[in-house]
């Protein structure tokens, strides 16, 4: 399943599939260089918060949204909240960006927008008259953040050209793209990023790699817990 053994209309099928990183740098700059690539205009939405340093929290301790959320139209995107699970618009629902909507009297560049209308891959629930799309609309979040009470308002959606395979936990994906060329730095992580997905085929490797990429060097803090393994073993045969 590495890139250069599949044909290349198998590897033309991964173009919108999902990129799984160990890292949160290599997640931004795929993510930034396929924004790029939609040749549109960027919109950089800006969260709103409350709280004494609440712009400083990170998604992860804001209950999943994003300080800043960059799109633009035709981007692809994630939902990151259960909105509608009768339906499917779950965790992990992706789609594309069709339209962005702002209130009559709104101003585009200062204003958050009221409405991301999204096009959602395989939903079969009702939809905006007319469109194929569905309106996503700003959540607020409230959590602790430095022992202060804070709260962040944006849209509960993130870029889904790549993500960390942290944030891929608990997600059933259709396809993903994976780079093992990094250890795990953290015990587990190639096991979670590759069981996202539930057949072979719905997965391609980036770059080869082989059994030496899962080993560990042996210290001799190692050895010396082996020998005491060894010895005990012993004591009690």
């Amino acid at each position: 399943r590495v890139q250069n053994q599949l044909t290349l209309n198998e590897i033309e099928s991964f173009d919108d599939a999902l990129r799984l990183y160990f890292r949160r740098e290599e997640v931004r700059i795929y993510n930034h260089r396929r924004l790029r690539d939609c040749k549109q205009p960027i919109l950089k939405i800006k969260s709103t918060h409350t709280g004494r340093g609440a712009e400083g929290a990170n998604d992860d301790e804001a209950d999943g949204l994003e300080p800043q959320l960059c799109i633009c139209l035709g981007a692809r995107v994630m939902l990151t909240d259960n909105i509608w699970v009768e339906n499917g618009l779950v965790n992990g629902s992706m789609g594309t960006v069709m339209d962005i909507v702002w209130n009559e009297g709104q101003d585009p560049i200062k204003d958050m927008p009221t409405a991301i209308m999204v096009e959602v891959d395989d939903y079969g629930g009702p939809k905006f008259p007319g469109t194929n799309y569905i309106p996503i609309f700003p959540v607020t979040r409230r959590f602790e953040y430095k022992k202060s009470d804070c709260s962040r308002t944006n849209f509960p959606l993130r870029l889904a050209y790549a993500i960390t395979v942290h944030k891929a936990q608990g997600l059933t994906l259709k396809q993903v793209v994976l780079n093992l060329e990094r250890k795990d730095h953290s015990p587990g992580l190639s096991y979670v990023a590759i069981s996202r997905v539930k057949k072979l085929s719905s997965i391609m490797f980036e770059t080869p790699f082989d059994l030496s990429r899962f080993t560990t060097k042996v210290s001799s803090n190692m050895k010396d817990r082996a020998r005491d393994w060894d010895l005990r073993t012993l004591q009690c045969l």
